[in-house]
């Protein structure tokens, strides 16, 4: 009897939970060219890259929680249709007005930070997801967020690797900020080759933010100390810890830029021989042994918002020794339910004043 009870009771309970749920769906288009010269520089190598993400997601959501699924699919331009690259997305995300929180294979389209020495742009682009847990919270300009990365699976023959990665920003005043990064990489290679590397690199950094305070839409620049502690426990044994001096500065005006980095210090990748990309996700021009790095970008960026982005840039590097350039094109458009939600609300809205209006006429 108590069964046949709970059962009633569920079945009663049911359609006031549904009313609660809504379903979620999303397409996400991510497109890239990226033409890089970097014939004369021995720190990076010539190469292009130029293809585009499709990111459907379908999922159920519930006072700020979801579950969502979906694909990515990558092609790059030219190559045959049979070798796109598939990967399958599943996340739980909660979010409210101050925190975001996101675990399972979570689009890395959420991360607010990343600059280029700890995530360069082919990094972003190729490996688009985050393997594992992402929280952050945001009021107004100011952000924390920490992921765990988990980027290389355990098998009898290959051991782990994995990345836990941190930023922020703090706002004091209003034209003044401090700003940090914070990653480590465990990386370990097979049981056969490759040594087990503890790579952690921190970025403390401040500046000042004038944007709209003066004739700039934005107008900003910081110093900061960029220090890393690696270890090769396998060949080495020992830390090592490269590090240097780092100035940023942006100006931008009618959607038209200019991005200046500027890196004085070691080699900070001194193993990148011998373990590459796989171990640095970072920038290899940061590799120069020249003691000195700029990166200088001009660009053009007419649209800025999470539905829909667009920006045109030529950079140019300096290695220490040699300049090289790079052609940049990124183009990203997000459609999703709420977009047609907000649509739809406001073609409401215009016809509740056009009824009005015509029965004010009659009157």
């Amino acid at each position: 009897m108590k069964k046949i009870i709970g059962i009633v009771i569920l079945f009663l309970l049911l359609p006031l939970s549904l009313s609660a749920q809504k379903f979620l769906w999303s397409v996400d288009v991510d497109m890239t060219f990226d033409n890089r010269e970097y014939g004369k520089s021995k720190y990076n190598w010539p190469q292009t890259i130029f293809g585009g993400y499709i990111n459907p997601l379908v999922g159920l959501g519930w006072r700020g929680n979801s579950i969502q699924v979906g694909v990515s699919a990558l092609r790059n331009f030219g190559a045959p249709t049979k070798d796109m690259d598939f990967n399958f997305l599943f996340f739980y995300n909660y979010r409210d007005k101050r925190f975001n929180v996101s675990a399972g294979i979570v689009p890395r389209r959420q991360i607010i930070g990343g600059s280029d020495a700890f995530f360069c742009d082919s990094i972003k682009f190729y490996d688009n997801t985050i393997d594992g847990l992402l929280l952050q919270y945001r009021h107004e300009k100011d952000y924390v967020e920490i992921f765990c990365d988990w980027d290389g699976h355990q098998t009898a023959t290959v051991r782990e690797r994995f990345i836990v990665y941190s930023s922020g920003r703090y706002y004091p005043l209003k034209w003044l900020y401090a700003e940090y990064e914070f990653m480590m990489h465990h990386h370990a290679g097979t049981s056969e080759w490759g040594g087990v590397v503890d790579n952690v690199w921190i970025y403390p950094r401040v500046g000042f933010d004038l944007d709209r305070l003066l004739w700039f839409d934005k107008l900003r620049a910081s110093a900061g100390w960029l220090q890393s502690f690696q270890n090769d426990r396998t060949y080495v044994g020992h830390y090592v810890k490269p590090h240097g001096v780092q100035i940023e500065a942006r100006i931008e005006k009618y959607k038209i830029g200019v991005y200046n980095t500027l890196f004085i210090g070691d080699c900070m990748m001194p193993y990148y021989d011998s373990y590459a990309s796989s171990l640095y996700t970072g920038s290899a021009f940061y590799r120069t042994e020249e003691g000195l790095y700029n990166r200088l970008e001009a660009y053009w960026h007419p649209f800025q918002n999470e539905k829909f982005d667009l920006k045109v840039s030529t950079v140019h590097h300096f290695d220490g020794a040699v300049w090289c350039s790079q052609q940049l094109i990124t183009f990203n458009v997000l459609i999703d339910n709420d977009m047609f939600k907000k649509d739809s609300s406001v073609r409401k809205q215009l016809r509740l004043r056009r009824n009005k209006k015509a029965l004010e006429g009659e009157k």
